[in-house]
């Protein structure tokens, strides 16, 4: 027997998205004509028939997805765009998206914020976990409950998400290294991992940082120092410049979004260095194009928002399995390629 097509099968045929074939399907939404057409011909050609009675049983009911993420930062908004780019695509199909925020510097705030979630009785979760007791705590409400969470961006151990979406922050660490390292006429001899005392609660960036040192230690040199530095205050760059003048030639690694404040402060000096970042927000880009910033590893944010909510689509109204861990690529972007980037979907 002939297997049934199905709106997954034409998405596929057609390189569309789920969410676009049955807006055409179903005669909601703007689509391009173009594409239309195609997903038409596909449905048509494969004598396809939408399933009426299953459709409008999932859609009688309204699916709330809470999204718990740290605010005031460039590289959760990136985050939020993908949330709303998949409101916008799974509306018709009972998907509404309500947004959680806190201060990632306030723990209480944290905890505000994942108690409000939990007690809206969410349809389903979407977090990035910072400390792993207080997180852990809540998703054990939410396994009780049955309410199925995804992680971004970071990974949390003895915790069951329905899938994790983001990168594989320790090898990333190691390829940060390697390209700070990369071409070198001798080894390394002063690198600088810069960070704040907040990023300390957040798993991927320690995962990074992880990475870095594991790979500048493989070369098993006592003479490479490797500085690790809180930099905040005022006192903190100046003591900061001060030794990045008295050691010359340096690799400086930033395993956070705020490469780019590095950058403002030594951009006009003059200094001999390699600069790597993360997160390809509109401030590090201006950074790299002017070649103050040489490396960013972008992890692409809006993607993981996106994928996290049609993830969650996927497995409350398709019923569908859906993948563990979704790993974003490790992209490098310099000076020579950013301009293939739209910083509206990086």
């Amino acid at each position: 027997m002939k297997k049934k097509l199905t709106i997954k099968d034409i998405a596929e045929k057609a390189g569309v998205s789920i969410g676009t074939v049955d807006r055409v399907l179903h005669n909601r939404g703007d689509v391009a004509a173009k594409t239309k057409a195609k997903i038409l011909k596909i449905a048509e050609e494969n004598d396809y028939k939408t399933n009426i009675f299953a459709r409008n049983l999932k859609l009688s009911k309204e699916y709330t997805i809470a999204t718990v993420l740290p605010a005031g930062n460039q590289y959760w908004e990136l985050q939020h765009i993908g949330f709303e780019r998949a409101s916008i695509e799974f509306q018709d199909q009972g998907i509404k998206i309500k947004t959680y925020e806190y201060n990632p510097k306030d723990e209480d705030a944290y905890i505000k914020a994942l108690t409000q979630a939990i007690e809206d009785e969410p349809s389903a979760v979407v977090l990035a976990p910072v400390s792993n007791k207080i997180t852990l705590d809540f998703l054990s409400k939410l396994d009780e409950s049955g309410t199925p969470y995804v992680f971004v961006d970071t990974q949390l151990k003895d915790s069951s998400p329905l899938s994790f979406i983001g990168q594989d922050s320790f090898l990333s660490g190691q390829l940060a290294a390697k390209l700070l390292c990369y071409g070198l006429d001798q080894k390394p001899k002063n690198l600088f991992i810069l960070y704040q005392e907040s990023n300390l609660h957040n798993k991927s960036i320690t995962e990074r940082i992880r990475g870095f040192e594991t790979y500048i230690n493989k070369y098993n040199d006592a003479n490479i120092q490797i500085y690790k530095l809180v930099i905040e205050s005022e006192d903190d760059y100046s003591s900061l410049l001060e030794k990045i003048e008295n050691a010359g030639e340096v690799q400086i690694f930033i395993p956070n979004s705020k490469a780019y404040q590095i950058a403002d402060f030594i951009g006009d000096k003059n200094l001999n260095y390699r600069l790597l970042g993360y997160d390809l927000t509109e401030k590090n880009a201006d950074n790299v194009r002017s070649g103050i910033i040489d490396f960013i590893i972008n992890p692409r944010p809006q993607l993981q928002g996106f994928l996290s909510v049609q993830t969650l689509y996927k497995h409350l109204i398709l019923n569908q399995k859906v993948p563990e861990v979704q790993f974003m690529p490790l992209d490098i972007v310099t000076k020579e390629n950013l301009n293939y980037y739209d910083l509206s979907n990086a």
